[in-house]
């Protein structure tokens, strides 16, 4: 079987980021979804997910609208793949309710600023509300499984594949771990990169999207979402979090005409996994353009 490591794989899927639509995109070649196992609503793995996690639906066909509560959403075909549509949640919500920190006031004497910190000086009570991201985070854990590896019988795409990737999704330390692989053709446009350098459209698609799902990012949380490469052959994507980050596994002088391998590091809920995503889905774009040229 053929490995994204050794070879160049003609695509089966792909991920991308419209900045506009502020929307991550999906798209799964046809010839795959043809040879796709159809994971039933009573299958274990699904009915427990639905019971842990409090969905209210699940899509089970590529053919339609798909995965837990249906977040992937079934849009038009485009050049022999299906493209499905996933917005981006919303996690901290302003509720009606008083503050319980400042009473309702918004307000902090303790400190320079003056505003409270929970609600950030709008006196109202902020919830977190985690289903519809554990919803996608489960969806591409499911959908994942299947296509991690490259199918036996190779699809009818004249495009190569960029990368790989797989997830978990659970409640608590480790809970969003996401890993992978990237292709060679990733590889390739990586290693034209010399020196360090700060890669800004993929920095700034993740700082938007963790934007979305917390409103209002302060100055430390906001340098730390970016996307980095030290040293020739490396990159690093870097969300807020304990340390939590994804990079090229091993220390090893990267070879050109093969993959590598990726992993994270405490990656603990859906949102940062989600931003992971996104931000790998910003580099696919830059991949795609690059091999255009």
């Amino acid at each position: 079987m053929k490995t994204l490591e050794r070879h160049i794989v003609p695509c089966w899927y792909d991920i991308s980021f419209s900045e506009k639509d502020e929307t991550l995109t999906l798209k799964v070649h046809e010839d795959f979804i043809r040879n796709y196992y159809i994971v039933k609503k009573d299958n274990p793995i699904i009915s427990s997910a639905i019971e842990k996690f409090g969905y209210d639906d699940f899509g089970e066909s590529l053919n339609d609208d798909f995965g837990f509560d249906k977040v992937f959403k079934k849009g038009n075909e485009e050049n022999g793949f299906s493209v499905f549509n996933i917005d981006i949640p919303q996690i901290k919500i302003k509720t009606e309710k008083k503050c319980d920190r400042c009473n309702g006031s918004g307000k902090d004497d303790d400190l320079v600023s003056g505003k409270c910190l929970f609600c950030e000086g709008t006196g109202k009570l902020h919830e977190l509300r985690w289903k519809k991201a554990y919803a996608i985070s489960n969806t591409f854990s499911l959908f994942t499984m299947q296509v991690f590896y490259p199918p036996e019988k190779e699809v009818s795409s004249a495009l190569p594949q960029i990368l790989s990737f797989n997830t978990t999704t659970f409640k608590g330390n480790h809970g969003g771990s996401i890993g992978g692989v990237f292709g060679i053709p990733f590889c390739q446009w990586l290693d034209s990169f010399t020196e360090s350098t700060y890669f800004e459209k993929p920095s700034s698609v993740m700082t938007k999207v963790y934007k979305k799902m917390f409103g209002k990012i302060d100055s430390l949380d906001k340098s730390r979402l970016k996307v980095v490469s030290f040293r020739p052959g490396s990159i690093t994507l870097d969300v807020p979090g304990d340390a939590c980050n994804v990079y090229i596994k091993g220390t090893h002088i990267p070879k050109p005409e093969e993959g590598r391998p990726f992993s994270c590091h405490n990656t603990d809920t859906p949102a940062q996994q989600l931003t992971f995503i996104c931000g790998l889905a910003a580099l696919s774009d830059e991949v795609r353009l690059f091999l255009k040229k």
